[in-house]
Formats: structure tokens, C-alpha cells, sequence
């Protein structure tokens, strides 16, 4: 199904129609696991899921999870990793309660975003889950799957350079206008106590190797006070780039030290967190050093 289905859809067509889709996209799991999850649900509860996805992606700003979705989804990504870790948690919630922080980790899934925020709350950390904003580039917008994924988390759309191949060219006055948007978006979150979390490298890596960080991404460092690495492993099993159906895997999620921005180049604090998250990812997912480690 693509966004366009959203269109044709009515609130009471949804009980028989999420959990079936849902349970096709993980292998080895069936209706009857996902279903039940939708227990408890009422027609307003649908209503408000059908409008909150038809509105994703539409504005350059914070649109906050959706209530009912949001444990619904935690509930569900648990069926993809059964085994799971989680450490250096404490780093985050020192960097919050010090100040504000932008989160900076590798990516290597469309479910990266949902695996972070599970595992934080599987983990008794739902209080810090419940504060990051996601940033998503256009292609997280553009299939049903990412837009309930995105759904259930917080989530900042941003816009991406037409050079990447996959977004769309825009003028260059209107790509300003949306990255401001978006920098203001993010900006307020963090004054207003939220932690933004960014993929610097701008897409997922085809090769489960960190790359490059976008020396761009700088601009989201304005404003924050720290910079805390995270590395993420096993999503890229789970949903592989090339992928359509979830593979359960294990998930591994490390935080790191928190880098303090006062008087700090952001380039320093990029390369610094470039430096450090490699550090915290298994060998196979570090960088190959053939790139630089910005661009």
C-alpha cells in the first residue's frame, strides 16, 4: 500500500486492515499476533490516526506521536527483536538534565527511529524516549510502512539537497525556506526541553558501514548545549536496505559520553562524534577508512 491508499480509507475500514498489514511486513509473524494489539481502540481512536498520517510530512515541524499508536508500536517492534540491549543511557539523561542535547548516531534503517525509541522504553527509559524529536528526510514520507512507523514517534520532517537522486529538486530560495523551518522547528524543541536526534549522514548506508557526516547537519548543533553519541546495530538485519519484510534480529543501542558545544567548533563536535560512535559500533559496522569523515 502506498500514501495514496490513505485517500480511499475510512476510519471503520481500519480494525480489519492494520493489523493484517502489520503482520505482513515481519516474517514469521501472523495476524494474530498484531491484532490483539489493537484492543481497546475506539472509532475516534481511528479517526485520528487516519488524519494524523494523511498530515505527516506536510509542514516543516514537530508533529508529536500519536497517543494510541505509540504503545501499539513499541508492543509491535518487540515481535522484530526479541533480544535486545541497551546502555549508556545515563549519558542522555545527564546531557537533559544539564541541558539541552542534539543526539547524533549511524544509520542503517527505516526502523532505526522506532528500535530507538522501543528499546528505551522496554528498558524503563520511557521518560527519555518520550523527549526526543526524530529527524526524517522526504523518503520517510513517501510509503505507508515509514509513515505509521513515523506515527508513533516524534518527528521533524527535513528537507534534503536534489543532488542526493532520490528528493525532490527544489528551487533554491524554496529549499532555504525549508531548512529554516526546520532549524526553527528544531531550535524550539530543545528550548522547549526536547532532545532532537540526528542521522548526519544524511541516508542509510548501503553497506552497514558508518560513513561520512553531511557537514550541513552542523546547523542542527546551533542552540543545544551537548552533543551525545549513539550507535545503533542489528536494524540493519532486521530491515535490510534492499528489504520489504521485517527480519526478527537482536538490536543493540550504546550511548555515549556527552560532548559539550560551548565554544566548540560544530565541525570539531561532528568529527568528535564521528570519532566516538565509531568506537561504540561493532567492528563490521565501523567505517572502512576509505572516506573522510565529513563531506
Amino acid at each position: 500500500m502506498t500514501p495514496g491508499t490513505l485517500d480511499s480509507l475510512t476510519p471503520s475500514m481500519l480494525p480489519g486492515l492494520i493489523g493484517p498489514f502489520l503482520a505482513s511486513r515481519v516474517r514469521g509473524v501472523h495476524e494474530g499476533q498484531v491484532s490483539p494489539l489493537l484492543d481497546g481502540w475506539s472509532h475516534e481512536d481511528f479517526r485520528t490516526l487516519l488524519d494524523h498520517v494523511r498530515d505527516l510530512g506536510r509542514e516543516h515541524r514537530v508533529y508529536e506521536a500519536h497517543p494510541r499508536l505509540r504503545p501499539l508500536a513499541r508492543d509491535y517492534i518487540r515481535l522484530v527483536f526479541p533480544d535486545w540491549s541497551l546502555s549508556g543511557q545515563d549519558h542522555l539523561r545527564r546531557a537533559l538534565q544539564d541541558g539541552s542535547a542534539v543526539i547524533v548516531t549511524n544509520h542503517l534503517s527505516y526502523i532505526d527511529a522506532m528500535a530507538t525509541d522501543a528499546a528505551l522504553s522496554w528498558s524503563g527509559n520511557a521518560d527519555l524516549a518520550d523527549r526526543i524529536v526524530y529527524i526524517a528526510g522526504p523518503k520517510v514520507y513517501q510509503e505507508l510502512f515509514r509513515l505509521l512507523a513515523a506515527a508513533s514517534i516524534h518527528n521533524l520532517p527535513v528537507p534534503q539537497s536534489g543532488r542526493l537522486g532520490h528528493t525532490e529538486a527544489l528551487p533554491p530560495r524554496e529549499l532555504a525556506r525549508r531548512v529554516r523551518a526546520s532549524l526553527d522547528a528544531s531550535r524550539a524543541a530543545m528550548k522547549g526541553g526536547r532532545a532532537v536526534l540526528l542521522y548526519p549522514e544524511g541516508a542509510r548506508t548501503r553497506t552497514g558501514r558508518m560513513g561520512s557526516f553531511i557537514q550541513a547537519t552542523r546547523r542542527y548543533l546551533e542552540g543545544a548545549d551537548f552533543l551525545v553519541p549513539a550507535a545503533i546495530a542489528g536494524t540493519e538485519r532486521a530491515m535490510p536496505v534492499d528489504g520489504e519484510v521485517l527480519q526478527p534480529s537482536s538490536l543493540t543501542l550504546s550511548f555515549g559520553p556527552p560532548v559539550p558545544l560551548a565554544g566548540v567548533d560544530p565541525r570539531e563536535a561532528l568529527t568528535a562524534a564521528h570519532l566516538a560512535i565509531e568506537d561504540l559500533l561493532p567492528e563490521p559496522l565501523r567505517p572502512d577508512g576509505s572516506a573522510p569523515r565529513l563531506r
